[in-house]
């Protein structure tokens, strides 16, 4: 239920500015042009701001910083987790399947994976492996959160560790999230069969700040017989 709730909540929020992924014109938002940008109030509600604000307090934003980041989203000032002057920023808490990079102003990037140990009372994953040397993977989640804009999907999968191949074999649990936009064109999928190198990915065009800023957003895993990785554009 918490999951039912959760997506359509998302699915109601519409969407903002990811950081280097949008393009102004053909040149593409960076540093040089940024000061040509124009931002305006945004018109977002007062439930959308409380989402957001929630997001950033679990995050551990402290409460000043996160009201300052809801009125610069407000006056529709770029967050700095969004903005090119920061795009080589590393994060600084990096661990096995969760990274946080916290950017000058506090605006945050959360990229996690996970599969929880028990499918029965997380709703979410198991892992095992056969006689034939097989891994069975389900549940695996691949998220990737700036706050105000967000993809998310689940994967089942399979690794076949002694041929050296893998396959996935489900994708679904598919989320996407942004304030003071819009998206479209949503698409998803995963490779079929074994292959060496097996995928799944989900993309979406979005626009943003009176659809001025436009451009394709996705995240993808990718999986070995060995080896499970992701790869994001958001």
């Amino acid at each position: 239920m918490k999951k039912i709730v959760a997506l359509v909540i998302s699915l109601l929020l519409v969407f903002s500015m990811a950081p280097d992924a949008f393009a102004l014109g053909s040149e593409g938002l960076n540093e040089d042009n940024l000061e040509q940008y124009s931002f305006v109030p945004q018109n977002i509600s007062k439930n959308q701001l409380e989402f957001i604000k929630d997001k950033l307090l679990n995050y551990d934003v402290d409460e000043e910083t996160a009201d300052k980041l809801i009125l610069k989203l407000k006056n529709g000032e770029l967050w700095d987790s969004m903005n090119p002057k920061y795009r080589d920023l590393k994060p600084q808490i990096k661990k096995e399947h969760y990274e946080k990079t916290t950017y000058p102003d506090g605006s945050i990037c959360v990229v996690t994976t996970w599969v929880p140990e028990s499918y029965e009372t997380m709703g979410s994953g198991t892992s095992h492996t056969d006689g034939s040397g097989i891994k069975y993977t389900e549940g695996y989640r691949v998220s990737k959160d700036l706050t105000v804009i967000g993809m998310e999907f689940t994967v089942d999968f399979e690794q076949d560790m002694p041929n050296r191949r893998a396959r996935v074999t489900s994708i679904y649990d598919r989320n996407v999230w942004i304030i003071g936009g819009t998206y479209s064109n949503l698409d998803y999928g995963h490779h079929d069969g074994w292959r060496d190198k097996a995928g799944a990915w989900m993309s979406a065009d979005f626009t943003a700040y009176q659809n001025v800023a436009a451009s394709l957003g996705w995240i993808k895993i990718y999986v070995t017989g060995d080896n499970v990785w992701t790869d994001y554009q958001l």
